[in-house]
């Protein structure tokens, strides 16, 4: 007998580096989901470059039975993967051509793939937290785990505003608006929230899935001379305790979960969330979801891991029916449902571009026309006012008038510098006349 295979479902990494144009427009800026999809199509295709050259996606060893015994196979997309499974076509009594498993698989099961990255491209262009306590990967889910999922993206809600103190590109949600945070070029620095479009970003809340041995970080701002560490399972019981007391500051502590008896993934059943409540000198209080990922691992390599639920609380991101059934099916007119469409937002690293001179003792003079953009600093450097997302596009701005003026963009590399508050990544330039006016 023939084997057909039918799309499960779809997910895309959607990454601002690569999906944004020359004036500065964004797949983030389109509302609707099938001319995201359709701008990611078209973006990526023929020999165009995409997230996926720098990234691969793999089922960790212990899942690879799971896959091959439900006949569920991974496939790369253009910007992202799929997932495909063996099917039993039949013909409902409406005359819906429906498609139901093979092999029936339990409705919570855990379908988990890695995203791994051996060049670390993806950290260096990516918005993360640079001073983070904890340094987790990034866990995706279309579960509930670590924070309520709202369809179609896989990531945590992005906190409230608070009074916080935030780095540069971080995210909050305030009035109805994702804004993102930095410090404006005045003196001293004021800070400041660019409201961004776009809804349901990679956040730091999603950066939560950590080894059973990690350090955590304390700033030296924190003050920190005593501290307790509680581990917390989904029940709220202290599964793993920790105090610890210094006559000097605690800069760097180390975490060793591997005695407590943990769940961690890859494992079939619905993954368990552990919550972190750290406690300290001077009221330091914070509070972490995490996920833990066991030794078959290897936690240097991994961005982040993608897990799949059949069947979920929110059930727009099921993926069969109450009658066991592929959500894929051909209606009686004809026309096709497709298979679910799940996305994964990641936002460009968000810097200051500063241009400086190639030759020493020459100073640059930013362009006329552009001073709500660009501006020359005390150094004779050039800055952008407000900091932008990395792009592998030219990059254009905008002036007063029509006119776009086309600006170097920056290095991939990882190289950043770090004054008065404001993140910025330096870009040489020799004195000829780069900024030109079209």
């Amino acid at each position: 007998m023939r084997s057909i295979y039918k799309t499960l479902v779809n997910v895309f990494v959607m990454h601002e580096y690569y999906l944004s144009d020359w004036k500065g427009n964004t797949v983030f800026d389109l509302p609707l989901q099938i001319d995201r999809v359709n701008y990611v199509m078209t973006k990526c295709s023929g020999d165009m470059t995409s997230i996926n050259d720098h990234i691969k996606y793999v089922i960790p060893q212990s899942q690879i039975p799971i896959f091959q015994n439900y006949g569920i196979q991974l496939c790369r997309e253009a910007s992202g993967f799929k997932l495909v499974v063996e099917v039993i076509e039949s013909i409902l009594p409406d005359g819906t051509i429906a498609y139901t498993p093979r092999t029936p698989f339990p409705a919570n099961i855990n379908l988990q793939v890695l995203i791994v990255s051996d060049d670390y491209f993806i950290e260096s262009v990516s918005n993360t937290k640079i001073e983070a306590p904890i340094p987790g990967a990034y866990y995706f889910s279309n579960e509930n785990t670590t924070g309520v999922r709202t369809f179609p993206a896989l990531t945590s809600p992005i906190s409230a505003r608070g009074t916080s103190k935030y780095e540069q590109g971080e995210l909050t949600f305030s009035v109805g608006a994702i804004g993102q945070f930095y410090y404006d070029n005045s003196t001293p620095p004021k800070p400041k929230w660019l409201t961004i479009t776009g809804t349901n970003f990679a956040n730091e809340n999603d950066r939560c899935l950590v080894p059973l041995q990690f350090n955590y970080q304390f700033n030296n701002s924190d003050n920190i001379t005593n501290a307790v560490f509680n581990l917390k399972d989904n029940t709220g019981t202290i599964v793993y305790t920790n105090t610890l007391s210094s006559t000097g500051l605690l800069n760097t502590v180390s975490l060793d979960f591997s005695n407590a008896t943990l769940a961690t993934v890859p494992l079939t059943s619905p993954s368990i969330g552990y919550t972190l409540v750290v406690t300290g000198t001077n009221g330091y209080s914070r509070q972490f979801n995490l996920v833990f990922m066991d030794s078959s691992i290897d936690a240097t390599t991994v961005w982040g891991m993608v897990n799949i639920i059949p069947q979920v609380t929110n059930t727009s991101f099921n993926l069969l029916d109450a009658s066991n059934n592929l959500i894929t099916r051909q209606n009686p007119d004809g026309t096709y449902v497709e298979a679910p469409v799940y996305e994964i937002s990641v936002k460009s690293k968000f810097v200051v571009w500063r241009y400086m001179c190639n030759q020493s003792g020459i100073n640059l003079q930013a362009p006329a026309g552009n001073s709500t953009i660009l501006f020359t600093d005390k150094n004779g450097n050039i800055e952008t006012l407000v900091p932008r997302g990395l792009t592998y596009s030219p990059a254009f701005v905008k002036g007063s008038g029509s006119n776009y003026t086309n600006i170097p963009s920056p290095d991939t590399d990882p190289i950043i510098s770090i004054e008065t508050q404001r993140i910025y990544k330096d870009i040489y330039v020799g004195q000829t006349t780069l900024f030109t006016n079209i």
